[in-house]
């Protein structure tokens, strides 16, 4: 948690990056400065940041669980035994599907409020919208009524591409150190 509050501000600005067209992309302490003048100071730099530690919370309690489960069930029925190297990214993946749709909604917290949204969307009416919603699960809702469930599953396929190594990662280190 420590870790996710030191290193959002970080995050803010990774998005506003990607977003962003590069034709239209300042210096990053420009987009610093503007972020601090015209979204709330400091407090600019933590939006979505609630959103983004209880995401991080159920997507880690989902990894542990859905792998302790395989593992226990690959352990029971010897005849999936075949199974056990495809268990660390079959967690990642599944963790990520269903943790997904929460990324969205915060990444769309993160540029919401931008002074220069024009500049990171073209869809800035959609956004400028989601202010009126206040709390995360409506800015999901407006999310679901405006563009459609699916929306919330945006750029999906990258993040399992991602997901599934570095979970397979995480978990064989964590398994080497409970086997020491």
């Amino acid at each position: 948690t420590s870790a996710c509050i030191l290193t959002y501000p970080l995050d803010i600005l990774k998005t506003r990056f990607v977003a962003m067209p590069s034709k239209n992309r300042e210096s990053i302490f420009k987009e610093i400065l503007q972020i601090y003048k015209y979204e709330n100071g400091i407090r600019g730099f933590y939006k979505g940041c609630s959103a983004s530690i209880g995401t991080f919370g159920l997507a880690t309690s989902l990894i542990f669980s859905i792998y302790e489960t395989l593992t226990i069930f690959i352990e029971k029925n010897p005849e999936f035994g075949f199974m056990t190297p495809f268990v660390s990214g079959l967690t990642g993946i599944t963790s990520k599907t269903i943790t997904f749709p929460f990324d969205t909604v915060r990444r769309r917290i993160q540029i919401m409020q931008a002074k220069n949204l024009e500049k990171l969307t073209t869809e800035s009416d959609i956004y400028k919208s989601y202010n009126m919603k206040k709390r995360f699960f409506s800015i999901a809702s407006q999310i679901i009524k405006t563009e459609g469930i699916l929306a919330l599953y945006q750029g999906l396929t990258v993040g399992l591409i991602k997901s599934a190594p570095t979970t397979a990662i995480s978990l064989s280190v964590y398994q080497y150190i409970i086997n020491l």
